[in-house]
């Protein structure tokens, strides 16, 4: 317990089976950049991942823009194996349905109608009730490195089937941000997804979105949100601009905002303005939220008032993730976004820092 543990193998780069991205053109035998983006480090270039309860595999999405990856495949690392590696869980559109890149004008669709190759940021949610992977939100899509769509779009993982487009009603309102953050709820799993100054909640059941709360919170969309379902709130840190690291919470139940002030040795530590994409999540076997900015620490945040809690580094042995390891583009930080997870079933968190490190996992409790 409280170890980094550098699972063995696990390198997106070393154990990835992508025959399926071959036989779809994407890439050739020796795994090469055809024209197409990179088959293994591009599904992570500014985006995240979700999680799949069944056998504890976390799950990646994205690439798109700036050349990163032009596959809309998903990929999978089944914790609970033996010998955990990666696998493609739904395989991507041929190469045929890819739009040019630099010729054809943005969409939020291929050719055969499948979901766009994006940067998916946490724009994406695993539905365990219905083993389904769903996006919401198509920003940055593979031919233009633009375009910033509402859409939302559907894939039950045992089909392996894409549903099609309008299945699903678009998210209501766009948000200003690209980076805006999306978060489930871990029993409910409703979705809460943040535009400028509104939270709009789905519900997979009905297949519906209300208006959830309106929120005077300057830039709500920026940085990383989380929900403690023993407290019943979101808890949102981080806002680009004039002030940084602006936490506070949504209480679930009335949609008020409470500005939150951090205390303790290591408040100041939590930076959005330099580490940009942070992981957070709630652990219920500790009642805190865990923050990662890929600066090697673990910080565990603690609840103190409503409009307080205090911040402390997580005193971890082992070797721990290298500092700003998932790596930099134009001299911005790439970032971890939902590629950290809370584990259930093992009690901790996974870390999915960058194609060519293995994944971290740190038992908590």
């Amino acid at each position: 317990m409280n170890q980094w543990f550098a699972i063995p193998g696990t390198e997106l780069i070393a154990s990835t089976d992508l025959s399926a991205q071959i036989a779809a053109g994407l890439t050739n035998s020796s795994l090469q950049n055809t024209g197409l983006g990179d088959p293994r480090r591009g599904i992570m270039d500014f985006s995240g991942g979700s999680f799949r309860a069944n056998g504890s595999e976390m799950l990646l999405f994205g690439g798109g823009g700036a050349g990163a990856w032009a596959g809309n495949d998903v990929r999978g690392l089944r914790l609970e194996s033996d010998r955990p590696a990666w696998r493609t869980l739904v395989k991507p559109a041929t190469a045929s349905a890819v739009l040019r890149k630099s010729v054809d004008a943005a969409t939020a669709y291929m050719k055969d109608g499948t979901p766009n190759a994006r940067h998916s940021y946490t724009h994406q949610s695993f539905i365990d009730a219905t083993e389904t992977f769903m996006t919401f939100l198509c920003y940055f899509v593979w031919q233009t490195d633009s375009g910033r769509y509402t859409t939302v779009d559907s894939v039950r993982i045992g089909t392996g089937i894409w549903n099609p487009a309008g299945t699903h009603p678009d998210v209501p309102e766009n948000p200003t941000f690209g980076g805006s953050w999306v978060c489930k709820h871990p029993v409910t799993e409703h979705i809460y997804v943040s535009t400028n100054q509104k939270i709009f909640k789905f519900d997979y059941v009905t297949n519906s979105w209300q208006l959830f709360t309106t929120v005077s919170a300057t830039a709500l969309d920026h940085g990383a949100a989380a929900i403690d379902h023993d407290r019943n709130i979101i808890f949102r840190i981080g806002q680009k601009g004039s002030a940084y690291n602006a936490p506070g919470t949504i209480d679930l139940a009335t949609g008020r905002w409470t500005d939150v002030a951090f205390s303790g040795a290591y408040a100041s530590a939590i930076s959005v303005a330099q580490y940009d994409g942070p992981g957070l999540v709630y652990d219920p076997g500790l009642g805190r939220f865990l923050w990662f900015q890929d600066d090697g620490f673990l910080y565990a945040i603690t609840y103190v008032s409503p409009g307080e809690y205090s911040v402390d580094r997580m005193t971890i042995a082992g070797t721990p993730p290298t500092v700003l390891g998932s790596g930099t583009h134009n001299g911005g930080h790439i970032g971890i976004w939902s590629r950290m997870q809370y584990v259930p079933n093992l009690k901790g968190v996974c870390i999915i820092q960058a194609y060519n490190r293995p994944a971290y996992f740190v038992r908590t409790s």
